[in-house]
């Protein structure tokens, strides 16, 4: 036997003895409570970004500003990118722009793969300060 907590027609809290298999169930139960509960928050978020993203299209204004500083960002990130030695914007671009891992370009080059991911890590440490992330 186990004991639940129930809110009794009055709005009081009892403890009520149940059996085993009972408790499975009101177990299985607050589970699938729980899980429709999850659903309909994830389905009121979808409905907020939707909300959103309409919002945004309605707001052409906005949305242009967005694209002038996006464009802003890239100019002076192919600006810094241009400082780095050729090197340094061969791995950038195969990694980053291309998605090669770090292992698959030290095979190519003949290094280690650590002696790559150092080499990318500074370089993108550098671009951040660059850029004034940093």
């Amino acid at each position: 036997m186990k004991t639940v907590t129930i809110q009794d027609a009055e709005g009081r809290l009892v403890s009520v003895p149940v059996s085993d298999a009972l408790y499975g169930e009101l177990e299985v139960a607050k589970r699938a409570d729980e899980t429709k509960r999850r659903i309909d928050r994830a389905r009121l978020v979808q409905e907020e970004l939707s909300d959103y993203h309409t919002h945004i299209l309605m707001c052409p204004e906005r949305l242009m500003s967005d694209v002038v500083e996006e464009n802003i960002l890239i100019e002076q990130m192919l600006r810094c990118l241009g400082t780095l030695s050729d090197y340094e914007q061969v791995l950038i671009h195969r990694h980053f722009f291309e998605g090669e891992s770090f292992r698959s370009i030290a095979k190519d080059i003949g290094v280690s793969w650590q002696t790559i991911q150092r080499r990318v890590n500074r370089s993108v440490k550098g671009l951040s300060r660059m850029m004034g992330f940093i």
